[in-house]
């Protein structure tokens, strides 16, 4: 009784770890740090993963949610963004990537840093 209680939670442990590693939410930025003149653009590479259906999230400045942020196409794993922030003093600005599925959830952060300048 106890080597079949045994072998039934061992199969169950199987197919469980199985089951579980499929559904793998996955979030990354790259790079993670990045430094520009002013009005130089700063690029990210977005890769994301999920189980549809599934929403990708990405705010190029967290410190302003309004309106800096975008909802990602999911039909796609990967998006190249660029984008000036044109700051009047040196500003460190912070970027978020979020992937939300049936699972769970998963994020990255990266920071862009642009020099202060005219106009502003």
């Amino acid at each position: 009784m106890k080597r079949v209680l045994a072998a039934l939670v061992l199969s169950i442990g199987l197919v469980v770890s199985s089951v579980s590693s499929t559904f793998a939410v996955s979030a990354l930025i790259n790079p993670h740090t990045q430094s520009h003149g002013h009005g130089v653009a700063s690029s990210w590479t977005l890769t994301w993963s999920g189980t549809h259906p599934f929403d990708v999230y990405f705010w190029w400045d967290t410190n302003d949610t309004s309106a800096n942020w975008i909802l990602l196409n999911t039909s796609t794993t990967s998006k190249k963004i660029t984008h000036a922030f044109f700051p009047c003093t040196t500003t460190t600005f912070d970027q978020e990537l979020d992937t939300y599925d049936q699972h769970g959830g998963a994020f990255d952060t990266s920071t862009a840093q642009e020099t202060g300048g005219n106009p502003c």
